[in-house]
């Protein structure tokens, strides 16, 4: 045998027979050869990866071109339609990395289904073992796309006849790449090599999409494109016994807002009125509530960062006000010792300006002269005057007077926020002419319902 046919039996013991590199020498050293020139032989023989029949040499042709057009145009729609007919907002809420995912693997399929060609018609070794991967990555993609739902009939490209004959064509493709006698003839198994690189570039296509998904699902962006879709499902149902209109979340400001519609003006003139204190009272019992909605809810704007408003808005969606709150009042809620210390506040604000229209005539015989807010005792003091002497009343009659008084002003207050939250005690002190105390009535934490804030 001459050079050449000594390496194509080289090869062939290698890559066929799986013969050990000491059997291979021996047989060397049986043809003639010495030590030096076997070696030589037989690193020439791994490194050419000879084939032993002549006739592979011809041009691919049949159903391996057959395959090799079919990939290439798969692989030509899979990235113009990755890269370009999908809009960030509309099919990926935003998120970049949902969006990445499908660039990177749009893009990974070309390049791939390229090499793929080029390895077939050079007859590479591993020419087979990229085409299979290839087909077994259209297969998970769309079979993933069919059990997870991502297939859909507003959707062509992934409408789910398609899809399903795609996961056909791709166990026909599978079982030709297997048993076409046309790739047996040009690539032999013993002609076949897969290196470490090659299953390297093969997992890259998983793992870099891979990669982006998870970041886009369980990272921010994933959590805030969750966020839209929570308000989104909010939205479609709402009933009519919501405490709130509408939500929405915007991703400029990160913002998760709950919305509601003033309709009775002289509500919308209180409303303005409201500090940020008083509608973080009003609106912090949301975090309170112990259900899994709510949970995981607050588990995804924390992941995203995200605050949370209440926006109160008239019937022609003007802001008359709002109120956001941070991560940290979010998480940890705001105590109740907080908020009865600025429900206090916000009670000696309303005395104050109360008594800023004090003196006031109540009618013929009585004045409300004034009224005053012990926070360290949590006792309110109505201030009033009869322009009559003690001596000159029938005291039981005026005391049941006294007493409806005390039951309307327990009526209007009870359900101010501040008060039903401080529970202070009120005491209502008529004096005559003389500044004789006639009578006093009294409003006690008892008296106050249980279902406070």
């Amino acid at each position: 045998m001459n050079t050449e046919e000594v390496k194509q039996y080289i090869s062939k013991g290698l890559y066929e027979y799986n013969w050990s590199d000491e059997f291979i020498l021996q047989r060397l050293s049986d043809f003639g050869y010495d030590s030096q020139a076997s070696q030589q032989l037989l690193a020439e023989a791994r490194q050419k990866e000879y084939i032993s029949d002549n006739n592979n040499e011809s041009s691919p042709h049949g159903w391996l071109v057959v395959f090799m057009i079919i990939m290439s145009l798969g692989a030509l729609i899979t990235f113009f339609y990755n890269c370009f007919a999908k809009d960030l907002h509309t099919t990926y809420f935003g998120n970049v990395w949902l969006k990445a995912t499908d660039v990177s693997f749009g893009i990974l399929i070309l390049l791939f289904a390229i090499y793929i060609i080029y390895a077939i018609i050079k007859r590479k070794p591993n020419a087979i073992f990229f085409a299979k991967g290839y087909v077994i990555a259209i297969f998970v993609t769309n079979l993933i796309s069919l059990i997870f739902g991502a297939a859909n009939d507003s959707d062509y490209m992934h409408s789910p006849s398609r899809t399903i004959g795609s996961l056909i064509w791709g166990v026909i493709w599978f079982l030709f790449l297997i048993f076409s006698e046309q790739v047996k003839e040009r690539f032999p198994k013993h002609f076949r090599k897969v290196k470490l690189m090659d299953w390297a570039v093969l997992l890259s296509i998983i793992y870099i999409p891979l990669t982006c998904i998870l970041i886009g699902i369980f990272g921010s962006s994933g959590a805030k494109m969750a966020l839209r879709q929570v308000a989104d499902e909010i939205n479609a149902n709402i009933g009519y016994d919501s405490p709130f209109d509408f939500v929405s979340y915007e991703e400029k400001d990160n913002e998760f807002t709950y919305f509601y519609i003033v309709h009775d003006l002289s509500v919308a003139d209180n409303v303005r009125s409201l500090s940020e204190k008083d509608l973080k009272i009003l609106n912090s019992n949301d975090f309170n509530v112990d259900n899994q909605f709510v949970r995981d809810f607050l588990k995804t704007l924390k992941r995203a960062d995200a605050k949370i408003s209440y926006t109160y808005i008239d019937e022609q969606y003007n802001t008359l006000n709002s109120v956001s709150f941070s991560i940290e009042e979010i998480e940890y809620g705001i105590s109740p010792e907080k908020k009865r210390e600025w429900a206090a506040d916000r009670i000696s604000h309303q005395i104050l300006m109360e008594n800023l229209q004090c003196p006031m005539q109540l009618d013929e015989y009585t004045t409300y002269n004034s009224c005053t807010y012990d926070k360290k005792n949590n006792l309110i003091t109505y201030n009033y005057t009869v322009s009559l002497r003690k001596k000159d009343l029938n005291l039981d009659a005026f005391r049941e007077i006294a007493n409806e008084s005390r039951n309307i002003i327990f009526e209007a207050v009870i359900n101010d926020f501040s008060v039903k939250l401080v529970q202070p005690t009120i005491e209502l002190r008529y004096f005559d002419k003389d500044s004789n105390l006639i009578t006093n009535a009294v409003i006690t934490q008892n008296d106050y319902p249980t279902d406070n804030y």
